[in-house]
């Protein structure tokens, strides 16, 4: 179990955990902890913002967070949401061709301001977020949005062979179950109203997702778990803005 938690950070973050690569096999049952991998990032965050609220401006703080979790990541995620909106725009409604761009390395127009646009509402949602909720949000977001991930690809399809979605088909109920309840937990451990109204919603986001690129372009990629990540991740910062 050990070693699937350390496939997950590797999998998940830029932290070297291991040099030995992983197949799908192994990466699926490290699905399991991959809303813990993100309980501890936003452990982390939620520790940083206590400690530096007295010492920086809060907007920097919030500036910092926003940073944190794009390089944590190596631009991974971000760069699947820049993909997809290249390859949805760009594909106009063409299977082929909208995986052929999203496999496309090269930044287009629609996805660098899509990139920007989210990164500004993570950071404009922060900055609106009362003192008393900012840490339940910090430990939500990250959970909750790798759970996403999980969910996203459970019973999908890879879209196409050989990405890095091929581990989608050796996920097992367990692995969701398990994934799941790591997120309840957490937000019955945070305790307010505003986390389960944020569960409940990326939950039926993820699930509207999942049907869309299912028809769309016939399944699930790398790009679009990275995609699902970083909307979900937002949504759940904007849920503790918007209801307040």
């Amino acid at each position: 179990m050990f070693r699937d938690f350390l496939t997950a950070v590797g999998f998940l973050t830029v932290l070297p955990v291991s040099r030995k690569s992983v197949g799908p096999e192994r990466i699926a049952s490290a699905t399991l902890f991959f809303p813990l991998v993100g309980l501890l990032m936003g452990l982390f965050l939620a520790l940083a913002d206590f400690f530096l609220k007295d010492i920086l401006p809060r907007q920097v703080i919030d500036i910092f967070i926003v940073v944190f979790l794009a390089a944590i990541t190596g631009g991974l995620h971000i760069d699947g949401l820049a993909d997809t909106i290249d390859g949805l725009v760009g594909g106009r409604g063409d299977r082929n061709r909208t995986l052929a761009i999203m496999k496309d390395s090269r930044l287009g127009a629609m996805g660098a301001a899509g990139v920007v646009l989210l990164l500004m509402m993570k950071f404009i949602a922060l900055d609106n977020i009362p003192t008393a909720y900012r840490p339940s949000a910090l430990l939500l977001a990250p959970a909750a949005a790798r759970w996403s991930q999980v969910l996203v690809s459970f019973r999908s399809k890879p879209a196409k062979e050989g990405g890095i979605a091929d581990f989608i088909p050796f996920i097992e109920p367990w692995h969701l179950f398990f994934a799941t309840a790591m997120v309840v937990a957490t937000v019955f451990f945070i305790s307010n109203s505003l986390g389960i109204a944020a569960f409940v919603l990326i939950a039926l986001v993820t699930l509207g997702l999942k049907v869309f690129f299912g028809r769309a372009i016939g399944g699930i990629t790398g790009d679009v778990i990275g995609a699902v990540n970083e909307l979900n991740e937002t949504l759940v910062l904007l849920v503790f803005t918007v209801m307040l």
